[in-house]
């Protein structure tokens, strides 16, 4: 496992922030097919202006590339705070394809042979009013049964300096390079540092997996490729 690392300019081409008029970030979210990119529902109900590509901060320079949101779209049964299927996506213009690259949805079925994951957001640590900068972090994935299909993610550790939590929703979790899942609630609250006399188990991140709204997922991105 990893701890909260910053990404290097074109590692994940596929992860977009998603901004506001005002030029604030608002959420994360992944290029699923051009001009269409997955984040949560709670994401798509807020002010969205346009997104960064190709960016690895929340803000716009000579090398991102902006995108304006033409719409979004909710997954059906989204009602609002506690409905489990926080999930919706957002239109963008088309870019060129050179721009940015899409992440392929897994097919994966079940979760249960999944161990350590990957989640990316930006700032995940970063504090109120810092830039918020693409991060990633290692995570091992546990599956209990009162969580139902959600997929609870603990950063399992022994010694870090580094502040850990989570404070970003709607980016993609990884597994072997293919889309598994997005982060519906984070961690607000800092681990500032961990010793080496014991392990720290802190749940970090709640993410919804893509089997539970792939079929939904699947017919959207086939109708914006046709």
């Amino acid at each position: 496992m990893h701890e909260i690392q910053s990404a290097q300019i074109k590692q994940f081409p596929f992860v977009v922030a998603v901004m506001s008029h005002q030029n604030e970030y608002l959420c994360a979210g992944s290029v699923i097919s051009n001009g269409l990119i997955l984040t949560t529902a709670k994401c798509t109900l807020q002010p969205i202006s346009y997104v960064l590509l190709n960016t690895t901060r929340d803000k716009k320079d000579e090398t991102t590339t902006m995108l304006h949101v033409i719409k979004t779209e909710k997954f059906p049964t989204f009602t609002g705070s506690d409905s489990l299927k926080d999930v919706g996506l957002i239109y963008t213009e088309k870019h060129n394809s050179s721009v940015a690259s899409k992440i392929k949805v897994s097919n994966f079925t079940s979760a249960r042979n999944i161990a350590d994951v990957e989640a990316i957001g930006f700032g995940l640590n970063a504090d109120v009013g810092q830039p918020k900068e693409l991060q990633y972090i290692g995570l091992e994935q546990r599956l209990y049964a009162d969580t139902g299909d959600l997929m609870v993610t603990y950063f399992d550790c022994i010694e870090t300096k580094v502040p850990t939590c989570f404070k970003d929703t709607g980016g993609p979790v990884i597994f072997e390079n293919l889309l598994i899942g997005i982060v519906v609630k984070g961690t607000d609250e800092c681990t500032k540092e961990m010793s080496g006399t014991y392990a720290i188990n802190k749940r970090i991140a709640d993410c919804l997996p893509t089997y539970t709204f792939k079929a939904w997922l699947d017919e959207r991105i086939k109708k914006n490729e046709e």
